[in-house]
This record gives structure tokens, sequence and C-alpha cells, in this order.
């Protein structure tokens, strides 16, 4: 993102983020992100998929 975060922040900020690059360009802040997302991603499939006993 290169402006206007408060404009084009995700309305599900579960499935999706901004990072506003020009107050913090940090490509490590970035695969942090990544990974968050993903990892709970992960998780909400796991749920999906494990069946009640």
């Amino acid at each position: 993102m290169d402006g206007e975060p408060h404009r084009w922040d995700p309305l599900d900020i579960q499935l999706h983020r901004t990072i506003n690059w020009l107050a913090e360009a940090d490509f490590e802040k970035v695969k942090i992100t990544l990974y968050d997302l993903i990892s709970k991603r992960n998780d909400l499939k796991r749920k999906k998929t494990v069946s009640p006993k």
C-alpha cells in the first residue's frame, strides 16, 4: 500500500491486512503478517475438517 490506508483498509482484517509502506517500509513486517494470515487460514481449515465425535 502506498497511501491512504484508512481509505483502503480491508473490511475483514481476519482475511486481509494492509501495511502502510510509506510509514513503515519493512519486509520483515510483511513476512510476519503473511505467516500470521497463513497460520489463521490453516487453523480455520483444520476446524472445518475436524468432525464432531
